[in-house]
């Protein structure tokens, strides 16, 4: 949802389509936000191409993985289930960034939490079919 346009509202209300570039300073990907009567909003993910002065598609942001998070999910693949501060540590990442993480993975329905059998205190993370198929 493209919430901050510059200008009055009035403005905005009469358009029938608004397209947003967000990008954080220095980094050549950016988000490019949709949102109208007539289009579906969208969130893409396109990348800045210096050679040729262009930007690139990279795919829908929302289906775009971070080095992070396939960092998580080849670890789930490959050791199991584990907990927020297990992936943390072995990761070597803070465990609040690795728990934020996990809650986006989960929202993109690639993990699940489970309940440990031998400790119901406990809530390792696993792979949904959709984060086995994913990788």
């Amino acid at each position: 949802v493209i919430d901050d346009v510059m200008g009055e509202t009035v403005k905005t209300a009469t358009a029938d389509a608004v397209l947003g570039i967000y990008r954080k300073r220095g980094e050549l990907e950016a988000h490019l936000k949709t949102s109208g009567r007539d289009i579906d909003e969208l969130d893409l993910l396109i990348k800045f191409d210096k050679p040729t002065g262009t930007c690139q598609l990279v795919g829908n942001a929302n289906e775009q993985l971070s080095q992070l998070e396939r960092a998580i999910l080849r670890l789930l693949r490959d050791d199991g289930a584990q907990g927020t501060n297990e992936l943390a540590e072995t990761l070597e990442e803070d465990p609040a960034k690795i728990s934020k993480t996990m809650t986006d993975l989960s929202s993109k329905d690639l993990v699940f939490q489970s309940t440990d059998e031998t400790d119901r205190r406990k809530k390792p993370w696993q792979l949904t079919a959709r984060g086995i198929e994913i990788l």
